[in-house]
């Protein structure tokens, strides 16, 4: 499995956190013939999954908006496979819809932190006009900061940001 590769936001992910029984009878099979299916339906943006040793496991599925989540529910194959969990292959399970609005990421290779999309636009104390995150796709030094168009944004700055904090420290580039 990999990480799936998306749109910029804004775009849903159901999480679906699981605790497996142990019983097998066709669950990888009809955990692939899943995946095979969500993928041609209209809507459907990509999936991530990952499952411990003792059965617990979390799959991501990413939707466009929340009819083509509605449509995946009920899809006849989709329907007896949920069936089956509830009486064969699950103990427990959880599902839980949101509204992905930010996406950032990391790529050891290019070294670089990789934003896919707008964040909200964060205050500069030099500048009257806010600091709008657009076209924020990389940075120069992930550990200090970031060039936003003209704009150095340090790297507080920027957790400060995501955490929903504020910030002030925003320097103009002469």
């Amino acid at each position: 499995m990999s990480i799936a590769t998306l749109p910029a936001p804004p775009y849903y992910v159901v999480c679906f956190s699981s605790q497996r029984t142990e019983v097998e009878d066709g669950y990888g099979d009809v955990g692939a013939a899943m995946v095979e299916l969500a993928q041609q339906q209209p809507g459907f943006l990509g999936f991530e999954s990952a499952r411990r040793a003792d059965g617990f496991g979390i799959i991501n599925s990413y939707w466009r908006d929340e009819e083509s989540i509605r449509a995946w529910k009920a899809v006849v194959d989709h329907v007896e496979a949920q069936r089956r969990g509830r009486a064969d292959w699950y103990r427990r399970y959880e599902i839980r819809v949101g509204l992905v609005q930010r996406a950032y990421g990391f790529e050891a290779e290019a070294g670089k932190l990789r934003w896919s999309s707008p964040l909200d636009r964060v205050p500069s104390v030099t500048d009257s006009r806010p600091v709008c995150f657009q076209r924020f796709h990389e940075t120069d030094d992930v550990a200090d900061h970031v060039i936003v168009e003209d704009v150095v944004v340090t790297r507080t700055v920027i957790d400060h940001h995501l955490l929903g904090l504020g910030c002030e420290a925003v320097q103009r580039l002469a």
